[in-house]
């Protein structure tokens, strides 16, 4: 959630810098002829040590500032991302980064290890994602993952990361409950963006308003 900070730095710096004088800014850009896997890039972050994270049309990109290293899903490995349609990106304060695909469920990539854990959703397992299309992975000042998925809102407490129990919520009685952002906000809250609705949900109530 840091990087909502980055934008309103970014415009601050170019007003400062701008104040009485003119000066032009310049942009660097990246695309796959400096080694970027594919050029839709849906999600970005920054982790803990500085490094860059892209997801795109075709696989996780890291990017050191020189090179990118991309990763992508191999049917054969279970170690590896389970889709390379990448639409959420989410650091946790462990250092864990969240991945949110479409299609395929939500991954747990160990960044020491350079392995993900996937999560499905499996009809009849109560316990598990509302649905396999991920659209916003968000980390609470509480340290609780929320995802938002195109069935409902999911919420990972303080869980073995192995093995999380997801919590869902649903909003009213429709058969589906798209969900297309999150945001926190104060008094332990947070807005919901469902189409073109917003909701409240209240953590201390446990309910969507």
């Amino acid at each position: 959630m840091k990087l909502l900070n980055i934008p309103f730095l970014f415009l601050i710096l170019i007003w400062g810098n701008g104040y009485g004088q003119t000066h032009n800014i310049t942009f660097e850009h990246l695309t796959t002829e400096q080694g970027l896997s594919q050029n839709d890039v849906n999600a970005i972050a920054q982790d803990k040590n500085g490094f860059m994270w892209f997801g795109t049309h075709d696989g996780l990109n890291k990017y050191d500032g020189y090179n990118f290293q991309v990763f992508q899903s191999n049917p054969n490995d279970s170690s590896t991302i389970s889709s390379n349609l990448i639409f959420a990106l989410e650091e946790d304060p462990r250092g864990y980064l969240w991945v949110g695909t479409t299609g395929a469920g939500l991954n747990l990539l160990d960044i020491s290890t350079e392995k993900f854990t996937r999560f499905y959703h499996t009809p009849g397992n109560k316990e598990g994602l509302s649905n396999n299309f991920i659209t916003q992975v968000v980390v609470s000042s509480k340290e609780e993952v929320w995802i938002a998925t195109q069935n409902g809102l999911n919420l990972i407490r303080n869980t073995p990361l192995k093995s999380p129990v997801f919590e869902k919520f649903l909003v009213g009685t429709a058969s589906k409950n798209p969900i297309q952002a999150i945001y926190e906000g104060g008094m332990a809250r947070f807005g919901l963006a469902l189409q073109v609705v917003c909701f409240t949900w209240c953590a201390m109530a446990r309910s969507i308003r």
